[in-house]
């Protein structure tokens, strides 16, 4: 048993600054998953980005996937109340 240690605890306020970004300069695959349904009714409310380091033998490279994040069907009846 260690005497004399106490366990301090992060300042308060201060909030946690996460994983560094992934470097610039190394070599990007991006990859479009699209849905495998038929998509022309619905309205594209956005994409899910995600970037994973890959190691090859003597390389380093990063993995982009972009994903419709969700598809919503817009009834016809609020497409014409929409707002400008």
């Amino acid at each position: 048993m260690v005497s004399g240690y106490e366990r301090s605890k992060a300042a308060p306020g201060k909030p946690h600054e996460g994983r560094l970004p992934i470097p610039a300069h190394l070599r990007r695959a991006e990859k479009v998953l699209e849905p495998a349904e038929d998509t022309t009714q619905m309205e594209h409310i956005g994409d899910e980005v995600s970037e994973t380091l890959e190691y090859t033998p003597g390389e380093l490279w990063v993995r982009v996937l972009y994903a419709a994040n969700t598809c919503a069907r817009i009834p016809e009846r609020i497409k014409a109340i929409r707002l400008s």
